[in-house]
């Protein structure tokens, strides 16, 4: 039988809207069966690394949270529970988790384990989607602003979408390389990240692959600011606006001295040269039975 360990986000979206505490959430995993729920209440990296690996840990909050868990030495060691308090949770989403707090209780408590590929990006561990380009520098930008909201979120696309070009990138997909004038550059391990944008519909998380799209054919501006209108609205993009194609391995290295931002799971990480690459079935995921 597991020990169980929660880590409680009150800041995330939901939390705070429902004014829930910690102390809310595991009665209500008692209820559900899952006994001997500990609070982890200092700092993940120093809690963690000493938690028995045949434990189980259980990070209620959003997106977010799970990317500032999945950086934490020793935690893909362990079998690992969503409670998806966030304001998007896209790896919920994804893996087909409840959004409901009492059934996403009961997967914790008696779902299955499922064991699903999360992505790296140079040293950043992500599990939706890293990238190069226009949705980066947005991410950027979001990611100087103190307070979080879906609105700046927007603001933040709207200032990159009015100074945004494509720029010339050199692609490398599993080893053979091309050229292309490109709007942006996206390694998607699930189909939708950020807010609701679906560069790769059909990605699956348990494939051992990246579905990688290239947004290219935009112009003129006229046809950029069309396109990306569309992809920030959560449009499917239109064939003739994006290249697709699965890999485990993506590097995106600048082709002029642009400085072209990377982002990991909407988190700003710096500029090309990024090596993106699949870490296939490393994350042993509670999903419904």
């Amino acid at each position: 039988m597991y020990k169980n360990y929660l880590i409680f986000n009150s800041r995330s979206g939901r939390a705070r809207k429902r004014n829930m505490k910690a102390s809310d959430l595991i009665k209500m995993l008692h209820w559900h069966g899952l006994a001997n729920v500990e609070l982890v209440e200092e700092g993940m990296s120093s809690i963690v690394p000493h938690i028995d690996p045949d434990s189980m840990l259980i990070i209620a909050g959003g997106d977010g949270t799970l990317l500032e868990a999945m950086q934490v030495p020793g935690i893909l060691e362990m079998p690992i529970a969503i409670i998806p308090l966030g304001t998007l949770n896209n790896l919920a989403w994804s893996a087909h988790i409840p959004f409901n707090l009492d059934d996403a209780c009961e997967v914790a408590a008696n779902g299955r384990i499922r064991r699903i590929d999360l992505g790296r990006a140079g040293n950043m561990v992500f599990t939706q989607a890293a990238g190069a380009g226009f949705d980066a520098r947005a991410f950027h930008v979001y990611g100087t602003s103190r307070e979080k909201s879906l609105f700046k979120a927007v603001r933040a696309f709207t200032a990159a979408l009015a100074t945004w070009e494509p720029q010339m990138m050199r692609v490398e997909i599993d080893g053979e390389e091309t050229i292309h004038e490109a709007v942006q550059v996206t390694a998607a391990n699930t189909p939708v990240y950020g807010a609701d944008l679906k560069i790769a519909p059909d990605a699956v998380i348990d494939d051992g692959e990246l579905d990688v799209g290239i947004i290219i054919g935009c112009k003129p501006r006229a046809g950029t600011i069309k396109c990306l209108l569309g992809f920030m609205e959560g449009k499917t993009l239109d064939p003739s606006n994006i290249l697709r194609v699965r890999a485990r391995r993506v590097g995106i290295y600048p082709a002029t001295d642009a400085m072209i931002p990377v982002h990991a799971d909407a988190a700003p990480i710096g500029y090309c040269p990024v090596t993106i690459e699949v870490m296939p079935s490393c994350l042993r995921l509670m999903v419904p039975s």
